[in-house]
């Protein structure tokens, strides 16, 4: 007797190749006739499934000869034949004879279907060489019982199939790599463990891909296909393991542990060994259709002696779940009808098709047992036991009697709601009146409208009142506990996804001395989606060396930069599988240090609308690059170099490390910077001033670099770390510094015109709200996050006002720094923090922090003007 799984298979297949159901219309509805035809012999359907070959051929033989005689009319009778020739072939090699055995030539015929055939294998030197092209002998890469990379050899090849078609799972990970393996193959899902195909939830589950390191690394499962593939093979290597497309995967198939399968595979890596010493391997061989002697002696022997259950877990019950989910992928969508059967103990009950779920329902006893063992609900549909009706009596001989059904009852209500009387829209307009009216109004309003601009002040006196709790809320706390192993990574930077879901971390580390010898990484999490999981991120990718700075592209969701220790700019778009679109090619225009920050600018001298990307680094150099080219470089527009100019005359001409840069909102070819020696300066994109340099390698760039330097700003005492223009005054910037002060300057003005001094250490970040323009957050390095509100209170003095923020929120562990913080632009209430932990908090701060007064504006340009009184 054929399995059911298998004769499952042979249905779904059948259902799952109509491209004329692609041509489905109103007046031609192929899907619902195919379906109607599957309905007509609804008991045979499930006869197949619980393992009745012989009327599963008969029924397949109906089945096509319904298709045929309903939609000869309908779509064309070649295009029909056309569309069933495969299933016409297929059926001829499954139903030989129509009796209880299946033909070999039928592709769902007990064999350990494996890898597709266009999959690839790796060689130890890294060449690839496709499954269809592996051969017994051939050396490939594989995995040992400790997760590290090696080489192995293929031993055998259990079975071969060039040109017959099979069920696979195709996996694609957010690494870009896919794997495609039949249900009941063996996957690799960490800590030596592996589970079939079939049952890989990608909630729950992720591949591992062969790392540059010789190590494995996890990759989460974007999506999961079912598919029909032609050709497949079953190589068997020495470690009964094997790299497929770079993600690791076992040997084995057809069984539920993978050390079984290794162990009953002992012999043919005897064989193997035996066939070296007597030099009798041939890796010239091609390799033919079929499948190996081995095989089919062990499955003889199983069957005959031995329990199955010992190498599967196979009952007596179908398994409804497989069978769940597998009809769910292949569901058809748009109809809904039932079929009433006859109801024995070993008949269904219901045979029910509904809106995109095909369910093949069993007696109600197995049912039972099926539901407590699986310890789940069913999903959307209802069970119920009808007794015989003929279908002759209600549908022909009696149509009346569906006058009572709540549907017709329901139609009617509906109908009689619909011939209430159309309302008229059509409304006439008399013009002359209308600018008669229009005369009247006019001059009154606008003297209203002139007298409140002569009067801007006129709502300065209310003030808006705060409700509610004004602590902050702790929303998630995000972390990555596999580039935490080890301790000197953390949080160095954070940026929001154009559409503000999604926060995107750079991990890397502040302890260097010289080379960087650790590895860093670019998380992301989607913080709207129903379900977080704050210790795995939606996306990870890993990078060579410690990860800077990144920015989100202003507009683009899924595009991000990245700038790391060794001077690299990388640029990605998560929405892609090959996620990495650009990087700098041109060695020499590279970075020869860290890169500290960058920026999205809008291009200011030939497009408005496009965006170009601001990189500073300790090289002292401002570049500025096309980040979005079309051959995968980026591209050097424009080069600015910053150089020590007194001093030690040794120094003189070396480059001043540039820590910060911010662009002003209103000009984007005016900025500011900060530098590591504490100095601020003012600079402009349309600067022709020259650099007198010595410093090696600024010839040899594509872009000779310039001076920007217009201005220069009262210094700080020791490193910049942060610069922000505030984004509601053009004039008024922001800085931190490692001296643990915040200041607030105008660009007017050399000498800055406020100083916030929290005693909490160095500051290294800040930022304004992007909603309340008096309010500003800085990242300290023992007091946490703190907030300042700088609206003037009376009773206040500016003293107290600016030593002690009205809030602090607290890192990960209460006692590390705050290395990063950044507002979301678009709910301005919800604030992130990264520290020296690894952790990233989400607060949604109080309502105070975010509803703006009605004279805030205002007051930050008097706060401006009055700088230059100090």
């Amino acid at each position: 007797m054929m399995s059911s799984r298998r004769v499952l298979y042979l249905t779904l297949f059948f259902l799952s190749r109509f491209d004329l159901i692609k041509s489905s219309t109103a007046n031609c509805p192929v899907e619902a006739t195919i379906l109607s035809c599957v309905a007509i012999d609804a008991v045979g359907l499930v006869q197949a499934t619980k393992g009745n070959i012989r009327v599963f051929c008969t029924m397949a033989e109906r089945f096509m000869e319904c298709v045929k005689t309903k939609t000869r009319g309908c779509v064309g009778e070649e295009f029909v034949r056309g569309s069933l020739s495969e299933l016409i072939e297929l059926s001829q090699k499954c139903c030989v004879n129509k009796d209880e055995k299946m033909s070999e030539e039928c592709p769902f015929f007990s064999r350990p279907q494996c890898f597709s055939l266009n999959d690839t294998a790796k060689t130890p030197n890294g060449d690839e060489i496709s499954i269809e092209n592996l051969k017994i002998g051939e050396k490939v890469l594989a995995i040992d019982h400790n997760d590290q990379i090696i080489s192995t050899e293929v031993v055998a090849i259990l079975h071969y199939e060039k040109n017959l078609p099979a069920l696979f799972y195709t996996f694609t990970t957010d690494s870009g790599h896919q794997l495609s393996l039949t249900p009941e193959h063996l996957v690799y899902i960490g800590n030596q463990k592996y589970i079939q195909a079939r049952y890989i939830d990608s909630n729950e589950h992720q591949l591992f891909i062969a790392g540059r390191n010789g190590q494995l690394k996890s990759s989460r499962i974007l999506s999961i296909d079912v598919q029909i593939k032609r050709g497949y093979a079953t190589p068997i290597t020495q470690h009964g393991t094997l790299l497929v497309n770079n993600v690791s995967s076992s040997c084995y198939a057809s069984i539920y542990h993978h050390s079984i399968g290794h162990l009953a595979m002992a012999p043919l890596r005897w064989a193997h060994q035996a066939k070296q010493i007597f030099g009798l391997i041939n890796t010239s061989e091609t390799n033919e259709n079929g499948i190996h002697w081995y095989p089919k002696a062990l499955n003889n022997l199983v069957h005959t002696n031995l329990s199955f259950t010992f190498f599967t877990k196979r009952t007596d019950k179908c398994d409804i779940k497989y069978y769940k989910d597998t009809l769910l992928r292949y569901g058809t969508t748009d109809l809904a009808f039932r079929t009433r059967v006859d109801v024995t103990n070993h008949m269904p009950y219901v045979v029910k098709v509904t809106t995109s779920i095909m369910v093949v329902g069993m007696s109600r006893s197995n049912r039972d047992e099926i539901d407590s063992e699986l310890n789940r609900k069913p999903v959307t549909f209802t069970d119920e036991t009808l007794p015989v009706i003929s279908c002759k009596e209600i549908v022909q001989k009696d149509p009346v009697f569906c006058k009572c059904t709540s549907i017709k009852y329901k139609e009617r209500e509906v109908q009689a709601d619909i011939e209430e009387k159309p309302a008229d829209d059509h409304v006439e307009i008399d013009i002359s009146r209308f600018n008669k009216f229009l005369g009247r109004v006019e001059p009154i309003v606008s003297y209203y409208l002139d007298d409140n601009l002569e009067r801007p002040n006129v709502l300065r006196h209310i003030k808006m009142r705060y409700t509610g709790d004004e602590t902050a809320q702790e929303l998630f706390t995000l972390s990555y506990p596999d580039i935490l192993i080890d301790k000197e990574i953390q949080v160095t930077s954070l940026s929001w996804s154009a559409n503000s879901s999604s926060i995107v971390v750079g991990y890397g580390s502040t302890s260097h001395e010289g080379l960087c010898m650790h590895k860093g990484a670019v998380c992301s999490w989607n913080i709207e989606r129903y379900k977080i999981n704050p210790n795995k991120p939606d996306i990870t990718i890993e990078t060579s060396t410690c990860v800077t700075t990144l920015a989100c592209h202003p507009e683009r969701p899924g595009i991000v930069a990245a700038g790391l220790y060794n001077g690299e700019i990388l640029v990605w778009d998560f929405r892609e599988q090959d996620s990495l679109i650009a990087r700098i090619l041109e060695r020499q225009d590279l970075h020869r240090d860290s890169v500290t920050s960058l920026q999205w600018i809008r291009e200011p001298k030939l497009s408005k609308k496009k965006f170009i990307l601001v990189s500073t680094s300790q090289d002292g150099k401002i570049l500025l690059w096309n980040p979005l080219p079309s051959k995968s470089n980026l591209k050097l527009t424009d080069a600015y170099f910053v150089a020590i100019k007194g001093g030690n005359s040794r120094s003189v001409g070396k480059p001043m490390g540039v820590t910060s840069v911010t662009f002003n909102n209103e000009d984007s070819e005016t900025f500011i910077f900060g530098c590591d020696s504490g100095f601020l300066y003012k600079g402009s994109l349309n600067s022709v001033s020259s650099v007198q340099s010595r410093e090696e390698g600024l010839a040899d760039m594509s872009i000779h670099p310039k001076n920007p330097v217009t201005m220069a700003y009262q210094s700080h005492d020791s490193p910049i770390y942060s610069v922000r223009f505030s984004p509601f005054n053009r004039h008024l910037f922001l800085t931190s510094a490692h001296d643990g002060q915040l200041r607030l300057y105008s660009q007017l003005f050399a000498n800055f015109g406020r100083c916030f001094a929290p005693a909490q250490g160095a500051i290294f970040t800040c930022r304004w709200s992007p909603s309340r323009p008096l309010v500003l957050a800085a990242g300290s390095e023992h007091g946490g996050t703190l907030i300042y509100d700088l609206e003037p209170h009376e009773g206040t003095p500016d003293s107290l006002l600016l030593s002690i923020p009205v809030q602090e929120l607290p890192s990960s562990d209460k006692r590390s720094s705050i290395n990063a913080l950044e507002f979301n632009h678009k709910t301005p209430n919800i604030l992130a923090c990264g520290d020296s932990a690894g952790a990233v908090i989400i607060w949604k701060l109080a309502e105070r922090f975010t509803a703006a007064q009605n004279d805030e504006i205002e007051n930050l340009r008097i706060l401006a003007n009055s700088f230059g009184d100090s």
